[in-house]
């Protein structure tokens, strides 16, 4: 098993987090260090499997009017404009939930991600999309969306019209080992320290800096 830390030593050894690991069916109590720790298995068939190449999403124009759908695979290979739904999954101590994606995601691979979410498919609400996506990805189920902010962001792998919600969840979460490595819930600083400092993937990460901006000002 391959070791890799979410936060730098100096801080995961003053953090504990409950997770269960993807790999065991039994909740272990841990430190942030170990409990971001996962070995990827990236073959080739579980790839396919996991990128739904084929699967119809939501394509749309310069001012987020839905104009068609697209297979997957060709809205990655033209970085087709489409949508996109992010979620800030809290628990009840305000803790933020970071999880890291597999080795073989077609986007940000092995990046950190605190805004789990996906791609908006053929006939979805951005709403639609959220639930889908953190029910297949984390087991969290049951939850109330509350939304923030619609944003824009493009890159040479994709081009989007995001929008991020919130949700408090304090059920367990049950990790997909198709779709992510690693997870655990956070304090403000270490997420903070975690965007400075770590590979994450940028859309998220434009999200959740303007989510803060936006707190700051309330």
């Amino acid at each position: 098993m391959q070791r890799c830390a979410v936060l730098p030593d100096r801080l995961a050894a003053h953090h504990t987090a409950y997770i269960p690991f993807m790999d065991s069916r039994r909740p272990r109590q841990t430190s942030v260090h170990g409990l971001l720790t996962m070995c990827s298995n990236a073959r080739a068939g579980i790839a396919e499997k996991v990128q739904k190449p084929d699967e119809l999403v939501q394509l749309v124009n310069n001012q987020n009017v839905v104009v068609g759908t697209a297979p997957r695979r060709q809205m990655r290979a033209e970085n087709l404009l489409h949508r996109c739904s992010f979620v800030l999954v809290y628990n009840g101590k305000g803790q933020l939930y970071v999880q890291k994606r597999v080795a073989f995601k077609e986007t940000y691979p092995s990046f950190y991600d605190p805004a789990p979410g996906g791609v908006v498919g053929a006939g979805e609400s951005y709403e639609e999309s959220a639930m889908r996506e953190i029910e297949e990805e984390m087991g969290v189920t049951g939850v109330a969306l509350k939304p923030h902010l619609d944003f824009y962001y493009e890159d040479a792998v994709t081009r989007m019209f995001g929008r991020l919600f919130s949700c408090v969840y304090n059920g367990t979460i049950r990790l997909d080992p198709e779709e992510v490595e690693s997870g655990c819930f956070l304090d403000k600083p270490d997420v903070e320290e975690l965007l400075r400092t770590e590979k994450v993937c940028p859309d998220s990460k434009m999200a959740l800096e303007r989510f803060y901006a936006e707190q700051a000002t309330l």
